[in-house]
């Protein structure tokens, strides 16, 4: 190296100091172990990935405000930035929240997601934790929140009946029961009606009900006819647990109806004679008061038959009552038309205004009759009695008229035994004189 006069020459000066035995033998190099010599660290000595090697996001998550009784969900991420698997050990949430889906292991720089959902069992608000353990690194966890409404609606009952009412007369009322059971307050926008306007609702517009108070809405039912009516009560609300109720109506007019028994008569008796009386009854067997007008024979040949027991009319008959009148026929000659007729009841009964009952007649036979002699008893008769065998006959007057027929019966076959024997002894008189 050459130096010019009057030139500088810079030197730089280190320090190095001195190293211990200690340090010198840990700075030598050392050949490398082969496989078999590798050493294997013990997990209890060497430290695992810490929490900052794996996340839980989000940190906190506040649910919509939803009804007792819903479910809300959110998806939580677990990530593993680190560059072994992460083993989840457990993963779960403080009540009413709750962990659906969690992976049991999520692969090294990946993530995984979970579902976490809020269902509440109360109104109000509700916090509480989700956490998530791993096998060998430290657990993470977030703070959750949830606000719950309890506002419900009840209504009963959820069907009215109004039965048979009087034709064009309101019914008295009968009423549905809206209550709110909630914590929360109920708002009913809307009650309607839909269907016959033969009812009516009071009140029919909106209303807001306290928790635990109740509104009665009042229903009343009026016919216009017989006929069946049908409603229904729509119950427009806020409620978590129902939104729209509804009540069923029906109703129907009260009207009389008239039943007749029997539907034909038919009369019977001999030659000359009456026949015995034949009952019909009339019965009201709707759900009004019928008032029969009046009750008449029809027909060409109906002047052979006569009624009796013939009500005051007009007669009003209340439901289930009834009242009984009677027809028989006039006495007919053997040789005379068989007579029929139509007995003609008209009411107030608005589906059969005239009932009818068909009569018809026929000629009874007469039967043989004997007389039998009573035997001696030994049990003293009250009177003395004739015995007649034979079927029984309409009526008192039968037996009479049956009996005067046999006593000229037997009057003509005495005569001619008498005019037998009378002749045999003028014949046995000739000989002998």
């Amino acid at each position: 190296m050459s130096l010019w006069v009057g030139s500088l020459l810079g030197v730089s000066v280190f320090l190095v100091p001195a190293l211990s035995p200690a340090m010198k033998a840990s700075a030598e190099p050392r050949p490398s172990p082969s496989p078999s010599e590798s050493p294997t660290p013990s997990p209890t000595n060497s430290p695992g990935p810490g929490p900052e090697t794996w996340s839980l996001s989000p940190t906190e998550h506040t649910f919509p405000r939803i009804c007792v009784g819903e479910t809300a969900k959110t998806i939580f991420t677990i990530s593993n930035n680190a560059g072994q698997a992460l083993a989840i050990s457990s993963a779960a949430a403080s009540s009413p929240f709750s962990v659906s889906g969690a992976p049991s292991s999520v692969p090294p720089h990946s993530y995984a997601t979970m579902s976490v959902a809020f269902r509440p069992l109360a109104g109000g608000l509700t916090r509480g934790v989700v956490t998530v353990d791993t096998a060998d690194r430290d657990g993470q966890s977030a703070t959750l929140s949830g606000s719950a409404i309890d506002r419900a609606i009840s209504v009963a009952p959820l069907s009215l009946s109004f039965g048979a009412q009087k034709i064009a007369k309101e019914s008295a009322p009968r009423y549905v029961t809206v209550a709110n059971p909630g914590s929360d307050a109920l708002h009913v926008s809307s009650v309607t009606l839909v269907g016959s306007s033969n009812f009516r609702i009071t009140p029919a517009g909106g209303f807001t009900l306290a928790p635990n108070t109740q509104q009665r809405i009042a229903v009343t039912f009026t016919p216009d006819a017989g006929t069946t009516r049908y409603g229904t009560i729509h119950i427009q609300s806020d409620a978590c647990n129902a939104a729209t109720r509804t009540v069923e109506l029906v109703g129907s007019g009260a009207v009389p109806t008239i039943d007749i028994r029997p539907k034909v008569v038919t009369l019977s008796a001999l030659a000359g004679q009456r026949s015995p009386p034949s009952a019909i009854t009339v019965t009201n067997s709707g759900a009004a008061p019928l008032t029969v007008r009046s009750i008449a024979l029809s027909g060409v040949t109906s002047d052979q038959f006569t009624l009796s027991a013939l009500p005051h009319f007009p007669v009003t008959l209340a439901p289930a009552g009834s009242f009984v009148f009677d027809i028989r026929s006039k006495p007919l000659p053997e040789t005379a038309t068989i007579p029929s007729a139509t007995i003609v009841i008209a009411s107030n009964d608005p589906k059969t205004k005239k009932a009818t009952v068909a009569v018809k007649f026929e000629f009874a036979t007469a039967s043989p009759t004997a007389f039998a002699v009573p035997t001696p008893s030994s049990t003293p008769a009250a009177s003395p009695k004739a015995i007649v065998s034979g079927p029984p006959g309409p009526g008192i007057g039968s037996y009479a008229g049956e009996l005067l027929v046999t006593l000229g019966v037997l009057g003509v076959f005495a005569t001619l035994v008498f005019l037998r024997d009378e002749k045999m002894r003028r014949v046995a008189r000739r000989f002998s004189g």
